[in-house]
């Protein structure tokens, strides 16, 4: 879809200095981002981890009820990419080594 000209609309109503946020920006809170042990905020802090079951326990990891089918088409799924993974390794890696010119002597 293209909105190129959505765009330059909307851009031919803008004057210098104006700035387009949403409607939770505020100026201030980008001032003083940078919070320490702040896990939004604070790039190198890396809370402890939850462990699964507790996660699931509290709803905060969701999971999903799979039909039977579901489920044979996603392992159907991660095995084609497998293959292809191994297929690349072969071609990329394997097939040159077994052409070179020592393994043909």
């Amino acid at each position: 879809m293209d909105i190129t000209a959505e765009l330059r609309e909307a851009a031919a109503g803008l004057k210098p200095g104006d700035c387009i946020a949403s409607a939770a920006y505020s100026p201030e809170g980008a001032m003083n981002a940078l919070e320490l042990m702040e896990p939004k905020l604070d790039p190198g802090f890396h809370p402890a981890p939850v462990p699964v079951a507790q996660r699931i326990k509290n709803g905060s990891l969701p999971l999903l009820t799979l039909t039977t089918e579901q489920v044979v088409a996603v392992m159907d799924h991660l095995i084609a990419l497998e293959v292809r993974d191994w297929m690349r390794y072969r071609a990329y890696v394997l097939l040159p080594e077994m052409l070179s010119p020592q393994s043909l002597l």
